[in-house]
């Protein structure tokens, strides 16, 4: 009989060579795959963060779209989706990291997925849904596991926040430079932008800068020790929300000014608070005025196309759902749908629900509107016990000032992206579960960061 240590390396040679042979078949780059392999098992297991830290940034930059075609031919979002998922084997075979598997935000990402096949092999379109499933789900599961299960130690995790930090700050510098310089017809509704295809919608782009970026900013501008520290975090939270504006996405300017409060709001007295909060939403109204949508209004006084666009949007989704109420009309097949549902809309197109709460009730059921429900109430429930844990220990104190800031921003960011998400449709788009996978991985550091800080106790104040 094999010993353990042989049957985990029978394992891992057997799961190499399973890699190996995908590569061979979907990439043209094959050939140097052994080689790879090699400098991926060493790199991999001295420094967990490389394969999430790579993917995440073709997923934000999509070198192949928005910097040159010629990426394309090397297919970088198929590579580093293979690396994250080889780097996630080897930690699993060779340092025995299991434990990441029973959390139940990662029991729900499973059962969620399970749901989401289910409910495209039902769909009313079950080509398109099984196409989104194997181009852009099965690459997000990937990823969700990959920070959540190599991102346990809180020098991977600030490298990895830092990333992203870096990655919203020059989509943030493209949209604004874009806003600038781009004529009418080359922006959405003649004067909001959009990024590529993935953040073509000025919300979704709005979405993204505020869930990945805005909060972790401000948090370690208040931390920071050093002034020029808070002058390039400064720098940089200033080109992310620039971005923002030049979306003019309502929804994510409500997203920004519950962020704003929520990480404000143990730093300022009630009353200070209270007029902050009036200050901002004042300008919210007067910004939500003079911004010019390029929509129409109606001629009576009513309210303008968009938000008609809405309404119509959203009582057609409660019909998909109270029509098809245990696996709905089929995941991401909503616009196919959409006018069959509809009764006297704005405009007779396709469009989508412009509600992430209500697109997952439309196109899942019952079936899976449990799991993603649950997935949120959880995150939200453990990032502010990180959040309020990280406020009592002031790990800042003892110099680890950017994991503080880390803890106390992912709450933050998640129900900026739940305002956003009320009216916009990202339910299944890979900067939410992102987020929730940080809180995986914070919720495991925060045992590295409790040994940390017993071995080095605060020092009395003199």
């Amino acid at each position: 009989m094999l010993s353990h240590k042989w049957k985990m390396r029978l394992l891992a040679f057997l799961g190499a060579s399973f890699s190996l042979l995908i590569l061979f078949k979907v990439h043209p780059l094959a050939a140097a795959g052994p080689a790879i392999a090699v400098l991926v098992l060493f790199s991999y297991i001295l420094w967990g963060v490389t394969g999430p830290m790579f993917f995440s940034i073709v997923l934000f930059l999509r070198p192949g779209e928005m910097i040159h075609p010629a990426f394309e031919k090397l297919m970088l979002g198929k590579l580093t989706a293979l690396a994250c998922l080889g780097f996630w084997f080897i930690h699993f075979i060779f340092l025995n990291r299991r434990h990441i598997t029973r959390d139940i935000l990662a029991k729900l990402m499973l059962a969620l997925t399970a749901s989401i096949v289910i409910c495209s092999i039902k769909s009313t379109v079950p080509g398109h849904s099984q196409q989104y499933l194997n181009e852009v789900w099965l690459k997000l599961v990937i990823l969700f596991f990959a920070i959540s299960h190599l991102l346990i130690k809180p020098r991977a995790l600030s490298i990895y926040v830092a990333t992203l930090m870096g990655l919203t700050v020059i989509l943030g510098l493209m949209g604004l430079h874009k806003g600038l310089t781009a004529t009418p017809d080359q922006l959405v509704e003649g004067n909001r932008v959009g990024l590529g295809s993935l953040f073509g919608d000025p919300n979704d782009y709005a979405q993204m800068l505020l869930a990945c970026g805005f909060s972790y900013f401000l948090n370690s501008i208040l931390l920071a020790p050093k002034k020029w520290l808070k002058v390039v975090l400064i720098v940089g939270m200033l080109s992310v929300v620039s971005g923002v504006f030049m979306a003019r996405s309502r929804g994510g300017f409500l997203g920004f000014a519950a962020s704003s409060m929520l990480i404000m709001r143990s730093r300022m007295s009630p009353v200070v608070l209270m007029g902050a909060g009036g200050v901002m939403g004042g300008l919210g109204m007067v910004f939500m005025m003079v911004a010019d949508r390029a929509t129409a209004s109606s001629a009576d006084g009513g309210i303008d196309e968009s938000a008609q666009g809405r309404l119509d949007a959203w009582k057609a989704a409660i019909r998909m759902f109270l029509k098809n109420p245990l696996f709905g009309v089929g995941y991401e097949c909503y616009p196919y749908n959409y006018l069959s549902y509809v009764t006297n809309p704005v405009d007779w197109k396709p469009k989508a629900v412009h509600s992430s709460w209500l697109k997952v009730i439309a196109e899942l059921g019952m079936s899976g509107m449990f799991f993603f429900f649950g997935m949120i109430g959880v995150s939200l429930k453990r990032a502010y016990e990180l959040d309020q844990w990280a406020l009592k220990t002031r790990i800042s104190r003892r110099g680890n000032w950017f994991v503080e800031a880390i803890y106390r921003s992912m709450f933050p960011s998640l129900v900026a992206w739940c305002v956003c998400g009320t009216f916009l449709s990202n339910s299944f788009t890979w900067f939410l579960y992102v987020q929730i996978a940080i809180v995986i991985a914070a919720t495991t550091a925060r045992d590295y960061i409790d040994e940390w800080l017993a071995a080095h106790p605060e020092p009395e104040a003199a």
